[in-house]
């Protein structure tokens, strides 16, 4: 009979600390162009590799 209130607050726990190292925002979930003027502006670090920043629409964008 207590192994149903164990297990919610297991659930509580691992949700918990799961949002903490997240630090709770949603950048790591959703992509958010950073805005650009040209392709120098677009930082490398934010492409996968073998993909190269390119400034599109004043947005930097994967290609």
């Amino acid at each position: 009979m207590s192994l149903i209130p164990n297990l919610f607050y297991a659930l509580i726990i691992f949700l918990f600390l799961f949002l903490v190292v997240t630090n709770g925002s949603k950048s790591y979930l959703i992509y958010t162009p950073t805005p650009c003027e040209n392709s120098s502006d677009c930082a490398r670090s934010t492409c996968y590799p073998f993909s190269t920043p390119k400034c599109i629409r004043e947005k930097c964008q994967c290609i």
